[in-house]
């Protein structure tokens, strides 16, 4: 049976939107703790969310958090905080309605008007997006975006109820 202990831990953000906090939170879990084979799995929740295994990259602000993977027993894989975060640029373009209303749009600039709870999230090797903390299961199925479980290779995972 696999140990797991929870560390709350390292970065908490609050981001003022519409009146209400949207917290991100990264966390840990440990299994095998105390072991040779000790692995530390990254966990980041927005608001009451956990996001899935799913993107190489998650930012808000100025803070940002890549997706690893583990090779041996031990080591690190899930969410960590990026030494050097990625900011995306800014652009002149509103955001359109349709964005707004679907919860998020495809592309790497910040659109004028995007709501600043919203997270830049990067996928293979050449797909990002901003999403709604709320549409994150939309963009994941719109787009099969495929999730990996902890400890797991960055192999494909089939989608469920797509």
């Amino acid at each position: 049976m696999v140990a797991r202990t929870i560390v709350a831990f390292a970065v908490v953000l609050c981001l003022a939107c519409g009146g209400s906090a949207t917290v991100m939170q990264h966390y840990l879990t440990y299994s095998a703790k105390g072991t040779r084979s000790e692995a530390r799995h990254g966990h980041l929740v927005v608001g009451k969310r956990e996001l899935p295994w799913a993107f190489s990259r998650v930012g808000r602000g100025d803070v940002s958090y890549s997706l690893r993977f583990r090779s041996q027993l031990w080591g690190e894989d899930g969410y960590f905080p990026d030494t050097t975060p990625v900011i995306p640029p800014s652009s002149d373009v509103r955001v359109s309605q349709a964005s707004l209303s679907r919860g998020y749009y495809i592309g790497d600039h910040w659109l004028k008007g995007t709501p600043a709870d919203w997270l830049f999230v990067h996928w293979a090797a050449d797909r990002s997006a901003f999403v709604a903390p709320d549409a994150i299961d939309a963009l994941v199925n719109d787009f099969h975006i495929p999730i990996h479980g902890e400890g797991e290779p960055p192999r494909l995972r089939p989608m469920t109820g797509s």
